[in-house]
Parts: structure tokens; C-alpha cells; sequence
């Protein structure tokens, strides 16, 4: 006998209105401690803290089972909270996460399970702490949707960046024409675990509704690729200006200024957006945390420069470990990327305004790393000419 997440009764697929884009269905049977981990020992029941420290959860817990821990905790949440019931099969659940963690190669310093985690737990806790899915009426569905992304969205990760799999001609970039390649990549990747009959927890959706759930993943992972920055951010900027979102007025315009036609794109528009801030958001977090992944994100890239180095192909940017100043390019990927991206989501998102606080005290921090470096090549010169004064 199957065993369930929620077990629904199933009905025959009804209209869809332009506002609601999946149908409801009922429900009266959660999960329940899916993996059997002891809950009251481990912390999840703090996942949704803007502070939670991923790096303290993975010593508790162990690499092998954050992943499934944190993604577990997510569906509880859900499935638990009122409003439409989701129908997952238990065991295809727990395939599914178990496919997804394997994918990962945690020798990647970054880009491993841990980051999976990280950036999920990150965007449930954003969502738990405003009332996001109140503003731009996200269901149930649509918070399935962006959970799922977070965990799958570097499925496979090679440890690489586009530009290394660009420039090696890897079979990868040959696929997808240049174009995402590795988020295209892991989009396909999960989709292939997903429709495999053993992992697909979406079964029970109909025909309609899976199409846009795949479409709501789809577009969200391939928001992550960082060429899209700029453009992104300015059309979401230009649209907040012209509604004078501020401060958390005028919220509700983003959504209820759009035609039910559009509704569909303008939620996207921002699922995208919370999605790529996510995935680019330890600078927001506190120092001990946001330096260890500071430190696995260019000892990823230097292992790239050395791979660039040994190919002879161009070295990418930040992935030359000889010339690479780590202090100062991260000051500057703060100012030039984190502050003004976060500024904008505390925009329509105050309660995250600590996300803001943390930024500035980490700018200080890199700042008087680079200072401290300054000074100690100082001491350095110094000590070589009084050296070299004294040879003579």
C-alpha cells in the first residue's frame, strides 16, 4: 500500500482562472519525519531565521543529510499551512531528494549540496518572514515551485563556470549553443530525475498544472545566470519607480496593477528576481558565515584558473589565485551588485531590512581586510629597502 505526503482525493481537472493558475485540491494527511531525524535536536525548527547558520546545521547533521533535512522541513511547512493541499507520494519524495543530493559533488568548495540547502532555507525564510506570498498571491504551488528550484538549481554542478564550459568547447555548451549552458544544464538534469515514475513527486498533477509548475522552475533556475543582472534589475527597478514602491508602500500595485492576462509573467518577474538575489546572497549574511562562503566560492574559482592555466585557455575573471585581490573584488561585488540589489528588494520587502544591516557591516569588514593588507605591504617594502640599504 502507498504510503503519502497528503493524500487528496482526485478530481478531474477544472478552468483555471487567469488569477489562479492551479487548482485547489483537499487534503488531510501531512508528513511526517520522512527520514526519521530527531527534529528537536537539530534546529530545523529555526529554518526560517534570517540567521540561520547552514555551516553549524551541517555539523549537527552531516553533509549527507542537510539537503534532505532542509528540503523535508520545506514540504512539512507547506503542506501544513492552510490554503491549497499538495499530494506528494512519501516514497517518491524521498527518492526524489535522495537523486538530487547524489547529483551534487561536494568537493565542489561552493557550488555542492550545501549551497542547495543554503539558498532554499534562505528563500523560506524570506518567505516566512514577510508576506510575500500574500503580495503577489503565490499558492501553494508556486511556493512548491521555488523550493524545488532551490534545491535542484545546481544540479550537477561541475565546479565550473559558463565561461570555462564556453571556452572548452564542452559537450555541455555544444547542447545548449552557448546560451545558460550549466543553468540550462541543471534545469534539464532535474527535470530528467523528476519524470523518471520512481521520483516524480508532481504525479498527481494534472496535465495543465504541471506545465506551468515546470515552467515556474524552469524559469526561476535559469534566472541564476548572472549575464541577466543587469537587465533584470533595471526593468524591476523602472517598475518600482513608476508604481513609487517604498518602504512597503504600495506593494499591492505590482501584482493588482497587472491585467489578468499578465499576472502569470509579473509573478515570474519576481519569483525570478527573489530567486537570483537568493542564490547570490551570502554577503547578507553574518560575517562568520558569509566569509566561509567567500572563501569556497574563490577557492572554486582558483581551482579553475589553475585547471585555465594548465589547458591554455584565457584565465577567467576573479580564477587567477597569483592576481586575484579577494578583499577588494569582494568590496567591489558588494557595491556594484549586493547593495543595490538588496536595496531594491527591501523595497517591496522591508522585514528583510537586517539583510541591508549586514551587507554594511561586512563592507567594513572586507574593508579592513584590505586596509590591514595595505598596511602589511607597507611593512614589507619597508623592511626590504632597509634591507637593501643596509647590503650597501
Amino acid at each position: 500500500m502507498e504510503t503519502y505526503v497528503t493524500k487528496t482525493e482526485i478530481q478531474a481537472p477544472q478552468q483555471i482562472s487567469p488569477r489562479k493558475h492551479f487548482k485547489s485540491s483537499k487534503s488531510n494527511i501531512r508528513i511526517n519525519n520522512l527520514f526519521d531525524f530527531e527534529k528537536d535536536n537539530n534546529d530545523l525548527d529555526k529554518l526560517d531565521n534570517l540567521d540561520f547558520n547552514i555551516f553549524e546545521f551541517e555539523k549537527k547533521v552531516g553533509r549527507e543529510n542537510v539537503l534532505s533535512m532542509v528540503f523535508t522541513e520545506v514540504i512539512e511547512q507547506l503542506v501544513s499551512a492552510k490554503g491549497e493541499w499538495i499530494t506528494i507520494k512519501r516514497e517518491k519524495l524521498k527518492n526524489f531528494i535522495k537523486e538530487i543530493h547524489n547529483g551534487y559533488l561536494d568537493n565542489n568548495p561552493y557550488h555542492n549540496s550545501l549551497h542547495a540547502a543554503d539558498v532554499t532555507q534562505t528563500l523560506l525564510a524570506w518567505c516566512t518572514k514577510t508576506d510575500l506570498a500574500k503580495i503577489f498571491e503565490f499558492s501553494k504551488y508556486e511556493l512548491l515551485a521555488i523550493y524545488t528550484s532551490g534545491i535542484a538549481h545546481d544540479f550537477k554542478h561541475p565546479g565550473l563556470n559558463n565561461n570555462y564550459i564556453m571556452n572548452s568547447t564542452s559537450q555541455i555548451a555544444i547542447t545548449y549553443n552557448d546560451k545558460s549552458v550549466l543553468e540550462n544544464y541543471h534545469v534539464s538534469e532535474t527535470f530528467k530525475v523528476l519524470l523518471n515514475p520512481d521520483n516524480n513527486i508532481f504525479e498527481y498533477l494534472s496535465v495543465e498544472d504541471f506545465k506551468i509548475l515546470r515552467k515556474r522552475i524552469i524559469e526561476a533556475i535559469l534566472a541564476t545566470d548572472m549575464s541577466f543582472h543587469f537587465q533584470s534589475f533595471s526593468l524591476l527597478k523602472a517598475k518600482l519607480d513608476h508604481l513609487e514602491v517604498y518602504e512597503g508602500k504600495n506593494t499591492d500595485k505590482i501584482i493588482n496593477n497587472s491585467k489578468n492576462a499578465t499576472i502569470f509573467s509579473e509573478q515570474q518577474e519576481i519569483i525570478n528576481f527573489l530567486f537570483h538575489t537568493a542564490d547570490i546572497s551570502h554577503n547578507t549574511k553574518d560575517w562568520e558565515i558569509s566569509k566561509i562562503w567567500s572563501k569556497n566560492i574563490y577557492e572554486e574559482f582558483f581551482n579553475q584558473g589553475d585547471l585555465e592555466k594548465k589547458q591554455g585557455l584565457p584565465i577567467s575573471m576573479l580564477c587567477d589565485r597569483e592576481t586575484t585581490n579577494i578583499a577588494k573584488s569582494q568590496q567591489g561585488f558588494i557595491a556594484g551588485i549586493i547593495s543595490p540589489t538588496f536595496t531594491l528588494l527591501v523595497r517591496f520587502l522591508p522585514p528583510l531590512h537586517s539583510l541591508i544591516t549586514n551587507i554594511e557591516k561586512n563592507t567594513e569588514k572586507w574593508e579592513r581586510l584590505e586596509n590591514k593588507r595595505k598596511e602589511t605591504l607597507k611593512e614589507l617594502k619597508s623592511l626590504k629597502e632597509l634591507k637593501d640599504f643596509l647590503k650597501k
